[in-house]
């Protein structure tokens, strides 16, 4: 439900981003207490990465490990 409100009160002309707090009320001294994980989104960072190559002579294999750019002198 709250996902369905953030989705429409959206006004933004870019991707908004939603806080989450969670109050666990636990002791972090407590060793039996801690909570860690990790969380995998599934479009990820959501950023797209551009990998530059600069290099004279290994341009091809530069290209065939999936370069977007590559070059030396431009």
């Amino acid at each position: 439900m709250a996902c369905e409100q953030v989705k429409k009160i959206a006004v933004a002309k870019f991707d908004e981003t939603v806080e989450v707090i969670f109050k666990l009320r636990i002791n972090p001294r407590h060793a039996d207490e801690q909570i860690k994980g990790s969380l995998l989104l599934p479009e990820g960072h959501g950023r797209q990465l551009k990998l530059l190559v600069l290099t004279k002579s290994q341009t091809t294999s530069a290209e065939a490990a999936g370069a977007d750019y590559v070059g030396s002198s431009d």
